[in-house]
């Protein structure tokens, strides 16, 4: 490779590891067990905490070239205990996607009667977003932009409900009926 060309980010083994998921170092999914020991405060091993440092070079190596609203499905246990005084700030890398629709199927949890939280995320133009479906291989199909680890976010409002009908809107009914409450988060990256 010559001096000018430049490595996609798709052919690094740190993003690569994280879409797949794969396994590394002892451990069966890369990404999984690298966003909990993040999200724990734990210590990253020598191996996993260069890995880490890798992706994270990528991403804010990738800011957005326009306005962009971002979506993200997950259990609100997993977003509350991340925000003080109106501002979240969120350890460990932040898988989102830009259409809503393609982010339902994330809301599958075997747990029942927990509130979930869906993230509508502000990101203005330069916001360090890696778009994650640069390489077909992968599919393609989640239109998934990856956000740094320890990103900030400016609460602007939260909603909830627990009504089945409006919570499947968001949702699927099939996914309604696991939890108990719905907060939809409005967030601006900072």
């Amino acid at each position: 490779m010559s001096a000018q060309q430049v490595q996609p980010p798709h052919d690094d083994e740190a993003f690569r590891l994280y879409k797949a998921n794969a396994p590394f170092e002892g451990e069966s999914f890369f990404a999984d067990h690298l966003n909990g020991s993040l999200a724990m405060g734990k210590s990253l091993p020598p191996a996993w905490d260069a890995k880490a440092k890798a992706l994270n070079n990528l991403i804010l190596n990738a800011p957005l070239q326009k306005d962009m609203l971002l979506f993200r499905a997950m259990m609100d246990g997993y977003v509350t205990r991340f925000i003080m005084n109106d501002e979240l700030v969120y350890p460990a890398f932040m898988s989102t996607a830009s259409d809503e629709q393609s982010i339902k199927r994330h809301f599958a949890t075997p747990y029942r009667n927990i509130p979930g939280a869906f993230l509508k995320i502000e990101c203005p133009a330069r916001t360090p977003a890696l778009d994650m479906e640069t390489d077909l291989s992968f599919g393609g199909h989640e239109r998934e932009f990856l956000l740094p680890m320890g990103a900030k976010f400016k609460v602007l409002g939260v909603t909830e409900t627990s009504d089945r009908n409006l919570m499947a809107q968001v949702m699927s009914d099939f996914y309604a009926q696991s939890y108990s409450l719905l907060k939809i988060y409005s967030l601006r990256y900072k």
